[in-house]
């Protein structure tokens, strides 16, 4: 058939130089994998008229993709886990964090974790005296630009590790890196929240569009932690 030479010499383009394809030969070469027995190419073009971009189009939601002819239920599938898989494969490369001892390392790690998620996330990440990871918890999980969880939830379910200290994550899938009022405001209201179980609030990381921000670089930050280290000093 016409189409399989074609399919193969995509196939061979992305592997020779995947940066060469334009958005509508990725989707095609996507597609080609869940639609075997039929030109792709319009149905690609389709999908990036309705949606916009290539991203839009693997972040829409299955019930929308199912409405859209000719792309039919094992096609939707496909184009909906590949930020799934993406988070996957950014995640395992936590593994080769088995510490973490500063700001750098804080924010690679927190990127690899949140990385290509469609809807708010945050992560304590827990560790000891060492700077030994002890565990990344997943604490909780909103929509693409709200999140619901108080300081006292976050403690709650990180106290079972144990830790000397802690870094808190979250994403903004949709928004810019810098936190928001919200953000600082929770972030103050943890250190003191921490303060009985004598754990140490090292940083909260920020997430966005594959970059990140280390609130420990604001006065905010700073300030805080210093105002409730000189209320601890006082008789």
């Amino acid at each position: 058939m016409i189409h399989d030479g074609h399919k193969q010499r995509l196939r061979e383009r992305a592997l020779k130089d995947f940066d060469t394809l334009a958005q509508h030969e990725i989707l095609e070469l996507l597609l080609n994998f869940g639609i075997v027995r039929k030109n792709t190419n319009p149905l690609a073009h389709n999908l990036l008229l309705k949606y916009g971009s290539l991203s839009n189009v693997m972040n829409a939601d299955l019930s929308s993709l199912l409405k859209v002819d000719g792309l039919g239920e094992v096609g939707a599938t496909l184009l909906t886990l590949i930020p799934k898989l993406c988070n996957a494969y950014s995640k395992s490369r936590c593994a080769a964090y088995s510490k973490i001892t500063n700001t750098a390392e804080a924010g690679e790690y927190c990127r690899n974790l949140l990385n290509f998620l469609n809807n708010e996330v945050v992560y304590a990440i827990c560790l000891d005296k060492y700077d030994t990871i002890i565990d990344s918890v997943k604490v909780a999980t909103g929509t693409v630009d709200f999140i619901s969880i108080t300081p006292q939830q976050l403690v709650k379910q990180i106290l079972i590790h144990n830790p000397h200290h802690i870094y808190i994550s979250h994403n903004h899938p949709k928004g810019p890196v810098f936190p928001s009022d919200s953000d600082i405001l929770f972030t103050a209201e943890l250190m003191k929240v921490l303060i009985p179980f004598n754990i140490e609030l090292k940083d909260h990381i920020i997430i966005s569009n594959d970059s990140y921000f280390s609130m420990s670089t604001i006065d905010e930050f700073q300030n805080i932690k210093t105002n409730l280290e000189m209320n601890l000093k006082k008789p």
